[in-house]
């Protein structure tokens, strides 16, 4: 796969415009594309604003390089 990189002061970043969905409710953003992430994340923020209730999601924690608790999230 193969993406555009945007420059960031003078650092070139692989950074993709998407659309979010949920419910009816649409938004538009640019991600930082992280090809070796297992995961992807948002803040709670742009959940929030397209209605989803993060508390509700599934709690699960998140682990870092070396195996060190980085933070816990919800899943949606």
């Amino acid at each position: 796969m193969k993406f555009r990189y945007s420059r960031y002061g003078k650092t070139l970043r692989p950074v993709i415009p998407i659309k979010l969905q949920y419910s009816g409710k649409e938004i538009g953003y640019h991600v930082l594309v992280d090809s070796g992430a297992d995961m992807c994340f948002f803040d709670a923020e742009i959940g929030k604003e397209i209605g989803i209730d993060i508390l509700k999601g599934k709690k699960q924690e998140v682990f870092g390089i070396g195996g060190k608790l980085q933070s816990i999230i919800f899943i949606e």
